[in-house]
């Protein structure tokens, strides 16, 4: 509804707008360089073939919604435009009319003419793809987005946010299965600790240490990043290295922040989107009012002469545009070369060849050279001088052969049966015009450090400092087969060190215990094995894959975890955080069911594959001789 209408109010203004031809003829005087003229709305003259356009496919009339586009077109090369925002903006709303009718061939139509009036608009190029249904230009129009420096923040921040969010689903997921596989070991590690007195409090004070984060106020979600740290001496060789590696990874997500916030700078800068849109063939009366504002600080600036010769050419003001590219023609070919243009396009073929060879024949960039060369061939074969004209053509596609390309593409227009082309401007670098306007992000002092850094290197510093004052390596384990938690130091050299003293005598002696003690050891084995099974399942519900590194299957838990966490994070980035270019269209849906896919795999894994139970190792026999000494 609201681009219904957006397209209804446009084409009542533009309808307003007097009727502009698009040939060069005889305006007010041109004014000097040094006064600006007044603004109006640039491509006030599209609004009489627009509105046409509009009346034509409201009554589905197609011959006269293709004359309408072919003056439209022939307006737009004459004045030497690439993109022209009003239009597209207009037949896109009409087009998502059209396609909410149901008629989706006329909606494609429309949106294919929207798309070649903006043809550097990723937004344009989605609502197409959206349109059609076609993944491939969904990804041209996220590619055209990455490769648009007003654009690629969006696309970067949700990138990153996307990482983090996978990194966060990680970390939980992994600290939660070393909370289930060690918090029993360092609970009775904590009660070993304290003194007589003091060992009542033995739980409370585990506890404590365990929500240490919540105790100082840092919040909730630094508990997993505390306890990988807080377990560390517990851990196995892999599950310290992953461990080590969630902490450097939370110091470098602090890096992350600033380049996310970043875009917010970019979108407030006011000079950057006219500026860009004026380099890449635009207009609109906020860049000329930028445009005659630098020119005004800097008159003898070549290049922002340059620009607004050019966009006067692009609003229609030609006499004004002519004037001042003849007295700068003398000093810059560049400017000669743009005021061939005008006899070009008055039917001077041969007053314009002569500027148009000078600039090719220049010390000028080759893109400027290529677009001499370019014009030279028109004017060429304009004068039947077609093996020089082919001639030239080639030299240009020589030196940018794409550019050449673009200009057939944008520049050609029909008048009166025949297929012709405008010839095109010299324009100055975009790194020229834009030098600062588009804020480039760096580095320093002020956005690096955060209070995720600080956590994440006291974290760090605190392992070795614990490992220094605790030892390298826990006194307690935990039975496999029980869950008793237990001190290995003190078992005899004879009992397996990997179980409680009870289950070696039970599993591998396999003599000397009573009866009742063997079904009270039973039953407790039957109950720690279904606590343990009930963990299992629940943890991997929460994080697939933690639950067999709960239990030390490390091999296979890390790598479902992963899994889960890469699809889990890209379904909520795509879902919650993207852009609609990424979630919108056919591509968005594509790729929630691609990674809602992996999600399900991974959870099928985690709940398919039980654990394997654990088993006791026989303690090896020494030799007499050991024995005797011992």
């Amino acid at each position: 509804m609201d681009f219904l209408l957006g397209s209804v109010l446009s084409s009542l203004v533009l309808a307003q707008a007097p009727t502009v031809s698009p040939a060069p003829v005889a305006e007010p005087p041109a004014v000097a360089q040094s006064s600006a003229p007044v603004l109006r709305t640039p491509t006030d003259a599209f609004g009489p073939d627009l509105k046409a356009w509009l009346d034509a496919t409201k009554i589905k009339d197609q011959d006269s919604a293709a004359r309408a586009l072919l003056g439209l077109q022939r307006l737009r090369a004459e004045r030497n435009l690439v993109t022209v925002e009003d239009v597209a903006g207009v037949i896109s709303g009409r087009a998502e009319v059209r396609a909410s009718e149901g008629t989706k061939a006329d909606a494609l139509d429309s949106f294919n003419a929207a798309s070649s009036f903006a043809p550097d608009s990723a937004s344009e190029l989605g609502r197409k793809a959206q349109a059609s249904g076609k993944v491939g230009e969904s990804w041209s129009a996220v590619g055209m987005a990455w490769d648009n420096p007003l654009e690629h923040g969006r696309l970067w921040s949700t990138l990153l946010l996307g990482v983090l969010i996978v990194g966060a689903l990680f970390a939980s997921g992994f600290s939660l299965a070393i909370l289930l596989r060690y918090s029993a070991v360092f609970s009775h590690d904590v009660a070993e600790g304290l003194p007589g007195a003091l060992k009542p409090l033995a739980l409370f004070m585990a506890v404590l240490f365990l929500a240490l984060p919540l105790a100082g106020f840092l919040g909730w979600g630094y508990l997993p990043f505390w306890w990988v740290a807080l377990f560390f001496i517990f851990q196995s060789k892999a599950e310290k290295a992953v461990s080590v590696v969630i902490l450097v990874a939370l110091a470098l997500s602090s890096m992350a922040i600033p380049m996310i916030t970043h875009q917010r700078t970019i979108a407030a800068s006011q000079a950057a989107r006219p500026l860009y849109l004026v380099t890449h063939g635009g207009t609109s009366a906020e860049a000329e009012a930028l445009v005659w504002d630098r020119l005004g600080a800097d008159p003898t600036n070549m290049d922002w002469s340059l620009l607004s010769t050019s966009l006067a050419r692009r609003a229609g003001r030609f006499d004004e545009a002519s004037a001042v590219l003849l007295t700068r023609a003398s000093a810059d070919p560049r400017f000669a070369h743009n005021a061939a243009g005008f006899d070009f396009m008055s039917g001077n073929f041969e007053g314009a060849s002569l500027g148009f060879s000078q600039a090719s024949e220049a010390s000028l960039s080759p893109r400027d050279r290529a677009t001499a060369f370019y014009n030279l061939s028109l004017a060429q074969a304009n004068t039947l001088h077609f093996d020089e004209s082919k001639a030239s053509r080639k030299k240009g596609e020589a030196l940018d052969g794409a550019l050449l390309a673009r200009f057939d593409r944008f520049f050609a227009f029909d008048r009166e049966g025949s297929s012709l082309q405008a010839p095109p401007d010299i324009v100055p670098e975009a790194s020229r015009i834009l030098g600062s306007a588009i804020p480039v992000f760096r580095f320093s002092a002020d956005n690096v450090g955060s209070r995720l850094m600080f956590i994440a290197l006291a974290l760090l510093l605190f392992i070795p400092g614990m490992v220094k004052v605790r030892g390298t390596q826990s006194f307690s384990k935990q039975c496999p087969k029980c869950g008793t938690t237990f001190c290995w130091l003190c078992q005899t050299r004879s009992t397996s060190q990997d179980v409680c003293s009870q289950c070696h005598h039970l599993f591998v002696v396999k003599r000397g215990i009573p009866p009742a003690a063997r079904i009270a050891k039973g039953e407790e084995i039957a109950r720690y094995t279904a606590t343990r099974s009930l963990l299992h399942r629940i943890s991997s519900l929460l994080a697939p894959g933690a639950g067999h590194l709960s239990v030390g299957h490390f091999n296979l838990g890390l790598p479902v975890l992963l899994v889960w966490a890469f699809s889990a994070g890209s379904w909520l980035t795509v879902q919650f955080l993207a852009p609609n270019l990424v979630s919108g269209g056919p591509l968005g849906p594509m790729l929630k069911i691609g990674f809602g896919l992996l999600a399900f795999i991974a959870y099928l894994i985690a709940q398919v594959v039980k654990p394997r139970p654990p088993v006791v190792a026989t303690v090896p026999r020494r030799n007499p001789r050991e024995e005797q000494a011992a």
